[in-house]
């Protein structure tokens, strides 16, 4: 555990002007929908690269500047709305894409420890998908998020407080 935080550090430097494009990316993903049709998975724009786009922002600390602070909020608050707007008429491999985006953007919620409102929105957005039937092979995939949010203090408060409404 140890070990990954100081190479996360260590492997941010330098790179602290890609975290603004990496922000820049991901708001014309999830707002503008900015991809041709050949990007477009069941209606969402690059899910790959916006999951690769979440996970590679973990190795950055959070953002200094409200500026950037709001983007990313509001680009989260985003991705859970999308989320949480799957209806029992989706595809399975829709709801596949959307969960990969939900799950990387809930680590990176953890990862960055940020506000609490945004932590009790993905947990609830993650109740919301627990609590619907689920097929046996995604269970894996959901595994680590519930585990960062255990271990986390604040997330584990939420998790306990009964936030999966």
């Amino acid at each position: 555990c140890c070990c990954w935080a100081s190479c996360d550090a260590v492997c941010a430097a330098g790179y602290e002007q890609c975290q603004g494009k990496l922000l820049r990316l991901l708001e014309r993903l999830v707002y503008l929908r900015e991809v041709t049709a050949d990007y477009t998975y069941y209606g969402i724009a690059s899910p790959w690269l916006q999951a690769k786009v979440l996970r590679t922002l973990q190795y950055f600390p959070s953002p200094e500047g409200t500026a950037a602070q709001r983007q990313l909020h509001d680009v989260l608050v985003a991705i859970f709305n999308s989320c949480a707007e799957t209806g029992k008429s989706s595809t399975v491999n829709k709801t596949n894409a959307q969960h990969a985006i939900l799950f990387e953007a809930i680590s990176l919620i953890l990862a960055l420890d940020c506000s609490k409102d945004l932590l009790a929105s993905s947990v609830t957005t993650l109740g919301r998908f627990l609590s619907v039937k689920v097929s046996r092979h995604l269970t894996p995939s959901y595994a680590s998020p519930c585990e960062k949010m255990q271990s986390g203090s604040t997330a584990a408060v939420c998790w306990t407080a009964g936030s999966l409404n």
